[in-house]
């Protein structure tokens, strides 16, 4: 139970711990709730969402979140003409919505905090700042955040949420969002002065010290205190005790109830709701805070629009009900998985995180479209194309081996025959239906050439 409840031992007679400790489950160690929140590399499932967390602290194993895609064609000419992707730039971006119990949403903001780099940029921290409009929060609504890269192509997006936030209101406060970003291009030489151009771009995160994207200013929660049941006999009367809603834990003091983590509220011994328990910190000593219910408390009507629930008000809306075991019960947990329990879990496919086992064809909806099947003639020679299977994209072949076939087998073959006129994996430059041919050094040349297959030539394309 930790250091917290060694002092709680000194300060309360037996009889008052155990009337504190009654019903609960013990106490926790502390932790301090961060005005940051990081999107760490791990993952979560909240509110039948799986996404990477939101948390109050970072991992350390970093990742990126990346977009990939062929952009556009080189010719490589004399003069040269400018490079086809001078001026590109790529658009980091964030969706901000409410994540409630059911999976429903409710959107806050869409390509909110945007900020913008051109490809070659220097890799770095780039931020912007974003205000929420002022939104009320139910006790099992958690904050989901969408990240995207968009570029003149296409774009990506990854998601993160938090936990459960346990009610309250999010003020109209602005944020400010920080990303690692990096952006650039490659390019693949494919012969007679063409380049093919590809533009990636990244967004990292994950590591403390390396990428760490984050989001400061995120609000605490203004939702005041709430009534768990925790009584205590202070010598005169059995009192309420003040606990802080799920996931607003400042206090150093934990209770668990329920499966549920509160926060006991400590306050100065002055405080005037202070009750006569002292607890020892490392500030000095404080008190247990009384619960002092909303004004309509008490009065036999649940009063939700005065801000009334079964935690702050159990007197009028009565006790918060457990979730029965099983599938449905809001919680993914047990042996539930997206496959046996979709409703607790969420779907498989379409949560917006390509996950392990989803691809472009089992879940485009979170990986994205497969790329285009390669179409000849398109104006664009591909990496399957070639001079052989597409001469009017990459280009009429050349007409001695030595043009068509990688050195040092090609070398040897324009030695034994400059010309190779001939189609199919010949040994030599025999001529087949008049077309040159390009691996007429034949098998094995250290690749796998258009025409050949495993069981043709093993030795270059791998054993059937």
């Amino acid at each position: 139970m930790g250091g917290a409840l060694m002092r709680l031992k000194r300060f309360l007679k037996p009889a008052l711990l155990a009337a504190l400790l009654v019903g609960f489950g013990g106490l926790l160690g502390s932790s301090a709730l961060a005005a940051t929140r990081y999107h760490r590399n791990d993952t979560q499932m909240v509110n039948s969402l799986s996404a990477r967390i939101l948390g109050t602290t970072n991992t350390n194993s970093n990742n990126f979140l990346e977009f990939k895609d062929r952009l556009c064609t080189y010719i490589n000419s004399d003069p040269p003409d400018p490079p086809c992707s001078e001026g590109v730039s790529v658009t980091y971006s964030s969706d901000v919505s409410i994540r409630h119990w059911d999976g429903s949403e409710t959107v806050l903001g869409t390509n909110v905090a945007p900020v913008t780099i051109t490809l070659g940029d220097p890799d770095g921290y780039q931020s912007a700042t974003w205000t929420p409009p002022a939104s009320a929060l139910a006790p099992k609504d958690a904050i989901k955040i969408v990240e995207r890269i968009t570029t003149p192509i296409g774009e990506r997006t990854r998601a993160w949420i938090t936990e459960r936030l346990g009610g309250g209101s999010l003020a109209s406060t602005p944020w400010t969002f920080i990303r690692f970003v990096s952006a650039g291009t490659s390019g693949i030489d494919i012969g007679g002065d063409v380049i093919l151009v590809d533009i990636w771009a990244r967004l990292w995160y994950g590591h403390a010290t390396n990428y760490n994207t984050r989001i400061e200013d995120f609000p605490d929660l203004s939702v005041g205190s709430i009534d768990i049941g925790l009584r205590v006999f202070d010598g005169t009367a059995v009192l309420p005790i003040a606990a802080e809603p799920v996931g607003t834990l400042t206090s150093p003091l934990r209770i668990a109830k329920n499966d549920w983590i509160y926060g006991v509220v400590l306050v100065d011994i002055a405080d005037p709701n202070a009750t006569k328990i002292r607890i020892n910190t490392s500030s000095g000593p404080k008190a247990l805070l009384r619960f002092i219910p909303p004004a309509s408390c008490g009065n036999s009507i649940c009063n939700s629009g005065a801000g009334e629930t079964c935690t702050n008000c159990p007197s009028d809306c009565g006790a918060c009900p457990l979730p029965p075991p099983g599938c449905p019960d809001e919680f993914c947990n047990g042996t539930e998985t997206c496959a046996t329990c979709p409703q607790d879990c969420g779907a498989c496919c379409s949560n917006q995180a390509c996950d392990f086992g989803e691809d472009c064809s089992s879940c485009p909806a979170d990986c994205g479209a497969c790329p285009a099947a390669d179409v000849c003639p398109d104006t664009f020679c591909t990496s399957s194309e070639t001079c052989l299977s597409c001469p009017a994209d990459c280009g009429v072949c050349g007409v001695n081996c030595s043009d068509l076939c990688p050195p040092p087998a090609g070398a040897a073959c324009a030695t034994s025959l400059p010309l190779c006129v001939g189609m199919g994996p010949t040994p030599d430059c025999t001529s087949v239906n008049g077309m040159f041919n390009c691996y007429c050094c034949g098998c094995p040349n250290g690749q796998c050439d258009f025409g050949e297959d495993c069981s043709s030539c093993p030795a270059d394309c791998g054993a059937c």
